[in-house]
């Protein structure tokens, strides 16, 4: 399936730095923020790296607020950055969320993401639904992707699942995927 690093220019960011260092406040009434640092560490293409973000989780809602920005090694080319918003929020049965992001690779390329989605409660266990679309810089290279899922709930720390998903970029043929398995918690 399509992964953000794969088309975002995220792996040039390096999401996982080496060596970050991260401060995460306390909860302040379900607000919470973070900030991140860390050193280049003899990266060739990337100098530091900085990121945070703020989270408000209170009862039914979410909301965020995330960014990554890493220096380019090269003063004359661009840096690399990624931002993004998301929300959800709880409708008794239904939670839909949503997610959107803008990145920008060390070398100028440029991406839009957005994605919604939903967790339904049906019976013992829980569908999930999606929908989400990235939009890189340049032509006809637009990826839409459809997802349907099922989680049972055999207990609180055990689930089966299954899933399916339906990816297609521009000029390319569709790509389908079906995962099931046994998730349980220790």
């Amino acid at each position: 399936m399509y992964t953000w690093a794969n088309y975002s220019g995220a792996d040039e960011i390096g999401i996982r730095d080496n060596n970050m260092a991260v401060y995460k406040s306390p909860s302040f009434n379900g607000l919470t923020a973070s900030i991140s640092g860390a050193l280049s560490e003899g990266v060739a293409t990337r100098g530091r790296a900085v990121g945070g973000n703020l989270e408000y989780a209170a009862g039914p809602m979410y909301l965020g607020f995330g960014f990554d920005r890493a220096k380019n090694a090269n003063p004359a080319a661009p840096d690399a950055q990624l931002v993004l918003v998301s929300g959800a929020y709880e409708f008794g049965i239904v939670r839909p969320s949503a997610i959107y992001s803008r990145s920008k690779s060390f070398n100028g390329a440029s991406a839009k993401a957005m994605a919604v989605g939903a967790r339904i409660q049906l019976g013992l266990g829980e569908l999930r639904v999606g929908a989400a679309r990235f939009d890189p810089s340049g032509a006809n290279n637009t990826a839409n992707k459809v997802s349907l899922g099922y989680h049972y709930f055999l207990s609180r720390r055990t689930t089966l699942y299954t899933d399916v998903g339906s990816a297609k970029q521009d000029g390319t043929k569709r790509s389908t995927g079906v995962d099931a398995g046994i998730k349980h918690l220790f």
